[in-house]
């Protein structure tokens, strides 16, 4: 091993956080180590293929460096975008003074119990190193770093069984040399296995959609895969969604406010946790800006005084992950672990934690937005609520409704025409509040299959009929379970992932509610889901022909439910004949 080196700043991973985040160190004066296993910097904005931003503008450093400059490239378009950022953001980190190392792998961390002070790793030569920081920074996707440190927690996915959110296929056309990336199902990016087979069943949908288009011939392959979740580490503050929906406006110590929709690309949303599905399916929210404040407690790790997590892998819940993930922000976290890892070294502490909060806030200039954004949209009050009950765009008054007296609804529902738009409205609010004055409405536009559907999103607005669905089945609604089952045994739905989906779900909502109709729903939801005819397949966006199979979540949620019932002999006939669609799913049943 060579002689250890002593930098004020490690940071691992230098992509769209961490590139920003040993800048805006090094620039304040610290001796800084980027340590990155690619051989260039930017990350997703460079090889992911992926240098725009969504929604929200670039700040700071990434606003300063992210100027694409066609002229300075002999390739215009979209490759010449992303090699000038690659240029770009390594040239910014040169002349700050930071010591780049490309690829790299790490070794081992030297640590106490609550203190970082060195890491090994390996370059690409097999050559060991060691250096010794004050601070460091794990920058890396899938908290690499992290994953070496004793006692450091890990968590992530979604509760009812751990998936992540879908990752995407990356490619590269000729024609104008544009990016493009489509949903290319649900991955294990931690085993090899299923990471290499994801991606070459994944590939083929290129070769049938994209390899034969003269329009647009392929040019290469992203060199980054398109993982938009992986796991997040504990941190002192893990913020969730549905502390964000009870108090949007406020958190402990904001850095950033990132302005986003809670950007899902999940087909089988109805096994989401219940907020979010309210979000979605009960209120149609989807397309609904919002800004989220992130707090600086997010970045430090728990029970570690040195040591921050600027990256997708922050403080998160699973569901809030959805829209904390976009590249500005990602570019504004990393500059501002940076700024607070110079304060530290410039108040010589060597706690993170001591790093007065107010200073930080005056040095990353940090801008508080309105709140009327997030008013206007999740809390309107009571006059605006009637109002917009009876709108076009109903989802804000829903969403805001559930504040409201539960005997004010039921009073607005009565008082409403009869099963015209504003009553549904109502009785999607009571049971929003678990209230089931409008259950026989609901049940009515479920047998209807009621298409009509709200305008509060730009795109995936649900009908009433689906989204009465979803509320018969949060409501466990005994009555409805009949009505459940025709829809599963119509024909005419058998490609509706809305319908058949929800009904399932719904279905075993209501199970969960009643005991005494378990058996029964099992009994009867068994034949269905293990007949080999069955299938419920829905179009993967971004593709032109692809579809996919959605029987495997539904069928493996079934058979969670049938053991947590008690029904281990309808559970173990279904897990027999689940039918994996890919080697993911394959992978789960083998160790289901």
């Amino acid at each position: 091993m060579k002689e250890k080196n002593r930098y004020d700043l490690i940071v691992v991973g230098a992509g769209t956080a961490g590139i920003f985040a040993a800048i805006a160190a090094a620039r304040r004066g610290l001796k800084v180590l980027a340590l990155e296993k690619l051989g260039y910097s930017g990350g997703t904005s460079t090889g992911g293929f992926i240098p725009g931003c969504y929604l929200q503008k670039p700040s700071g450093l990434m606003a300063e460096l992210y100027l694409y400059d066609p002229e300075a490239s002999s390739q215009k378009g979209f490759a010449g975008c992303i090699e000038f950022f690659k240029f770009q953001t390594e040239q910014a980190a040169l002349d700050a003074g930071v010591d780049i190392r490309y690829n790299i792998t790490l070794q081992n961390v030297t640590q106490t119990a609550s203190h970082v002070s060195a890491i090994s790793w390996l370059d690409d030569a097999q050559t060991s190193f060691e250096a010794e920081a004050s601070f460091f920074c794990d920058c890396t996707a899938e908290a690499n770093l992290c994953r070496l440190i004793d006692g450091v927690t890990l968590y992530g996915g979604r509760a009812s069984d751990g998936e992540f959110q879908p990752f995407t296929n990356i490619i590269c056309h000729w024609n104008g040399l544009r990016g493009a990336n489509f949903d290319a199902g649900r991955i294990n990016q931690a085993d090899p296995e299923d990471f290499t087979q994801m991606q070459l069943q994944s590939s083929t949908v290129h070769l049938q959609d994209d390899f034969y288009n003269a329009e647009r011939p392929i040019a290469a392959a992203g060199d980054l895969p398109g993982i938009r979740e992986g796991v997040h580490v504990k941190t002192d503050l893990v913020q969730s969604l549905s502390d964000f929906f009870a108090n949007p406006e406020q958190v402990d110590e904001p850095i950033y406010y990132a302005f986003s929709n809670i950007d899902t690309h999940s087909r089988d949303i109805v096994l989401e946790s219940q907020d979010f599905t309210d979000w979605m399916i009960g209120c149609s929210m989807w397309g609904t800006e919002l800004f989220f404040p992130v707090s600086r407690k997010t970045l430090l790790v728990s029970g570690f005084d040195n040591l921050l997590v600027p990256a997708r892998h922050l403080g998160v819940d699973h569901d809030l992950g959805h829209a904390l993930r976009m590249n500005p922000m990602m570019g504004a976290i990393g500059e501002v672990a940076g700024i607070w890892c110079a304060l530290a070294v410039q108040h010589q502490v060597t706690d993170l934690r001591q790093v007065p909060y107010p200073e930080l806030a005056q040095e990353i200039h940090l801008q508080t937005p309105s709140p009327d954004c997030n008013r206007n949209r999740i809390a309107l009050p009571p006059d605006e609520i009637r109002a917009g009950m009876a709108s076009p765009k109903p989802g804000f008054a829903l969403w805001s409704s559930k504040k409201l007296p539960v005997a004010k609804l039921r009073e607005a529902f009565a008082a409403a025409l009869p099963e015209s738009n504003e009553q549904c409205q109502y009785a999607f609010a009571l049971a929003l509040q678990n209230d089931d004055f409008g259950a026989e409405l609901l049940r009515k536009l479920l047998q209807t299959r009621d298409a009509r559907h709200p305008e509060t999103s730009r795109k995936y607005n649900q009908d009433y009929g689906v989204s009465a669905l979803y509320f018969l089945g949060r409501l466990g609604y005994a009555p409805a379970c009949d009505t459940i089952f025709q829809v599963l045994r119509d024909p005419t739905l058998a490609s509706s992932m809305e319908y058949i989906g929800g009904a399932i779900a719904a279905l075993l909502h209501i199970g969960d509610k009643n005991p005494p109709l378990r058996h029964r729903i099992a009994t009867e939801l068994t034949p269905i889901l293990a007949d080999p005819n069955w299938d419920i397949t829905a179009r993967l966006k971004g593709t032109a022909s692809q579809m996919k199979s959605m029987a495997f979540p539904l069928q493996s949620a079934a058979v969670r439910r049938f053991v947590a019932w008690g029904e281990h002999d309808l559970a173990h006939t279904l897990r027999l004949a689940a039918r994996p669609s890919d080697n993911h799913e394959a992978c789960k049943a083998r160790q289901g």
